[in-house]
């Protein structure tokens, strides 16, 4: 089970994310709640919801610039259904600190991977006007995980370092990707690799014990091709490298890891935990290609030229038909 907290937003974003995916058939809103007489006369829409909670959050709290609260949790598999995982959702929420009556919530499940997995939204300002607290948010998304499954951190870690041993990797970094994609945090202290989760550090290694692993593989680059045209593709459906990130995991089992600070990294290194795999970033395409978001305005323009584009092909359509007929 995995719960991946994705960016904030002044805008929730998100909502737009979630309710094309509805609007595609890939996901359906499992529960919408303490949203007022929104959909209850009248069907909403995405709009609704957006308006709902940006104004929930400017009465509230204006102090706050990035208001959006916007987590996916995801199982392997069918192993829970949309009903368990939402109960595992209502579970996260309290221990994370959102579960405040009169807390707006929005919960999608989509149906679009091999996964289940579900898509939380709501506000970071609690009904009476504080922000959650966010410290330390990423370990205790953690924790709250762990603590809901019973997960034995230790054991899970042993496995992952049994498994890694039949990757192809060339350096360290790049053997250190396989856990930093699979949630762990690692840094090197005194010559050792340091593995840590939740804020605890369960595994040394010995870096000189690090070396090359194996040949490259004999699908080394049609794994490397397949890749490379996800991430193009998806990276127009997105609008940053986190939610990229999170998508492409999701979906296909890999793995992204950038180099650099948070906000501009110069490089990145691609996990095929399938096959795997570690590839340098470069191989696969060029940062700046990668990070080439579109806004969402340009997005909207592209699907309504798009649109515009499948009129003009109708209108020709019967035009010509008509021709023949009247013949």
């Amino acid at each position: 089970m995995i719960a991946t907290i994705l960016p904030s937003s002044s805008t929730f974003h998100a909502v737009e994310y979630n309710e094309r995916k509805v609007a595609k058939g890939h996901a359906q809103l499992l529960e919408m709640s303490n949203f007022g007489f929104v959909g209850q006369i009248s069907p909403y829409t995405p709009e609704e919801l957006k308006n709902y909670l940006k104004q929930y959050t400017e009465d509230r709290n204006r102090r706050i610039k990035r208001p959006q609260f916007h987590v996916a949790i995801s199982c392997r598999g069918d192993e829970c259904s949309e009903e368990q995982l939402v109960r595992i959702a209502h579970d996260y929420l309290r221990e994370m600190g959102y579960d405040n009556p009169g807390q707006p919530l929005l919960i999608y499940g989509h149906h679009d991977t091999d996964n289940n997995h579900i898509h939380i939204i709501t506000s970071r300002i609690a009904p009476d006007g504080h922000k959650v607290d966010h410290n330390h948010e990423k370990r205790r998304s953690l924790n709250a995980i762990n603590k809901i499954m019973q997960v034995d951190d230790n054991k899970e870690l042993s496995n992952l370092i049994k498994d890694a041993g039949r990757y192809y990797y060339t350096t360290a970094q790049q053997y250190m990707a396989i856990f930093e994609t699979s949630g762990y945090e690692c840094y090197e202290e005194d010559g050792r690799l340091n593995l840590k989760r939740g804020g605890i550090v369960l595994r040394t290694i010995d870096i000189p014990k690090i070396e090359p692993n194996g040949r490259k593989p004999g699908n080394y680059d049609y794994r490397k091709r397949m890749i490379r045209t996800w991430l193009l593709k998806y990276r127009d459906y997105v609008s940053c490298k986190e939610e990229l990130a999170e998508v492409i995991n999701r979906k296909f089992k890999v793995g992204i890891k950038f180099v650099g600070s948070k906000d501009s990294p110069y490089g990145y290194m691609v996990v095929d935990h399938k096959a795997g795999i570690v590839y340098k970033g470069s191989e696969i395409a060029q940062l700046r290609n990668l990070l080439n978001f579109e806004t969402a305005e340009d997005r909207f323009n592209r699907f309504d030229q798009f649109v515009s584009s499948l009129k003009s092909a109708t209108i020709i359509q019967y035009t010509i038909k008509g021709r023949f007929m009247s013949r």
